[in-house]
């Protein structure tokens, strides 16, 4: 995950816009699957997702952007835009 540092520099990159508030919100989500036909398993799958949303409130107006990474770098980048 991320640690405080990275978290706080995220915020404040966020409110440099003028926003009064800003968050992370972080998800982990792991997928397994198991298809069964005539009591044998007939197909599995298994995934994994990881992304960051970050969200901005300026007033009456939200601000949301996604990001399927961790990266420092795209990470702070999103919270420029």
């Amino acid at each position: 995950m991320i640690n405080g540092k990275l978290a706080r520099k995220i915020l404040n990159t966020l409110l440099k816009s003028g926003g009064d508030f800003s968050e992370i919100y972080i998800q982990k989500k792991i997928n397994n699957n198991i298809r069964l036909e005539d009591g044998k398993i007939d197909d599995s799958s298994s995934g994994f997702d990881l992304g960051c949303g970050l969200r901005l409130i300026f007033g009456d107006s939200t601000f949301y952007a996604y990001i399927d990474s961790l990266q420092k770098d795209k990470l702070i980048n999103a919270a420029k835009v």
